[in-house]
């Protein structure tokens, strides 16, 4: 399985159950709320990379509609009806939709922005790029799910 390093930014109203289960699924290696992020960020404006080097997946709790730091983080999703609709990391509008039940990296990264975001951001991800395969040979699972509202 792979576990890729990642900054992962979920809306904090859920349960938790959920939020145990993104950790138990995801290997999460820290859960922390907004606030911490940003006096993180503020303290170290490297901080990101160094998650990133550490080979850590940090996920941050916070509230949708606060913006800080937002182009920071490699996933941004909501969370609603045992669904993740994935968010672009600045702005809130919808793209894939996935059950969270048995959510895994390789379901997040089927979606390209999140795919990108991981090129971006993590030079241990580079590895993709190196493959013989390149993108447009990757299967891409359709997801037909309708964002959740």
């Amino acid at each position: 399985m792979i576990f890729p390093p990642a900054i992962l930014l979920i809306n904090q109203d859920i349960s938790q159950n959920v939020q145990a289960m993104l950790v138990r699924q995801l290997a999460i290696t820290e859960v922390i709320d907004g606030y911490t992020f940003d006096n993180r960020i503020a303290a170290n404006t490297n901080y990101p990379n160094l998650v990133h080097s550490n080979n850590q997946r940090l996920l941050i709790m916070r509230p949708l509609s606060e913006l800080n730091n937002r182009a920071l983080v490699d996933v941004a999703g909501f969370i609603k009806a045992g669904m993740l609709a994935i968010l672009s990391p600045f702005d809130t509008v919808p793209g894939f939709t996935f059950p969270i039940v048995n959510l895994t990296w390789a379901d997040l990264l089927t979606v390209p922005a999140v795919r990108n975001s991981m090129r971006e951001h993590c030079h241990h991800f580079r590895w993709w790029d190196e493959q013989e395969w390149g993108d447009e040979n990757i299967p891409i699972f359709k997801n037909n799910n309708p964002p959740v509202p």
